[in-house]
């Protein structure tokens, strides 16, 4: 079913030297999601997102302390929608299809996106891949999304970091507003659905494949 869809995982080759070393493939052609959130603040003129990420101890240290209250859930809420706020909630899109040339190229840019993003997603749940930070992504020229470092697989992100990553995945605002102007009920949800079923009746291979 996904191939007929042409639902992919981005991989990267890794060559093994020893047991401490090897060499990792150089992808070219990418950007960070970091890289391209920054360019759409600096086009934006989004001056007090950066001036709030470049110091943001003071607010980590009071957003833990909070959250082992369970009474300060309205905190919490206040202080992630005063964030999502600081950015037009269609920025990183903007930057993403900023490229296109043309209407198709606009639409397959981001029909890339929304594909493998989804399938990403999925696959990353599946095995536990956590600190999907926005360097941790990267996004190749036509939109397609390639997830590196796996530091923290199987779970280890929801115990071992400062902040316990507790959602499967990451599906941000900004995210959300590729999709624009339909909801993650679309092609998000369905591409999602389909490779998570492909996951389940592969899953004797699956589960051959990570007990090596």
């Amino acid at each position: 079913n996904c191939s007929k869809k042409n639902l992919n995982l981005l991989t990267y080759s890794v060559v093994t030297l020893s047991k401490s070393t090897g060499i990792i493939e150089f992808v070219e052609g990418t950007n960070t999601l970091e890289s391209f959130m920054d360019s759409s603040a600096l086009n934006l003129q989004i001056g007090k997102f950066k001036t709030f990420f470049n110091d943001t101890s003071t607010w980590q240290r009071n957003i833990i302390k909070d959250g082992k209250d369970a009474n300060q859930q309205h905190v919490r809420t206040s202080e992630f929608n005063g964030i999502v706020g600081m950015m037009h909630p269609r920025a990183f899109r903007n930057s993403l299809l900023a490229g296109a040339r043309s209407a198709k190229e606009e639409y397959d840019t981001r029909s890339n996106f929304i594909k493998t993003l989804a399938t990403m997603n999925s696959c990353h749940y599946i095995v536990g891949i956590g600190d999907r930070h926005q360097s941790n992504s990267l996004v190749l020229e036509d939109g397609r999304v390639l997830g590196i470092d796996f530091g923290h697989a199987f779970g280890s992100a929801t115990f071992m970091l400062p902040i316990p990553e507790l959602v499967p995945f990451r599906m941000t605002p900004q995210f959300m507003g590729v999709l624009y102007p339909v909801d993650a009920k679309g092609s998000m949800k369905h591409t999602m659905a389909r490779v998570l079923r492909t996951l389940r009746d592969s899953r004797s291979t699956l589960l051959h494949v990570l007990s090596m």
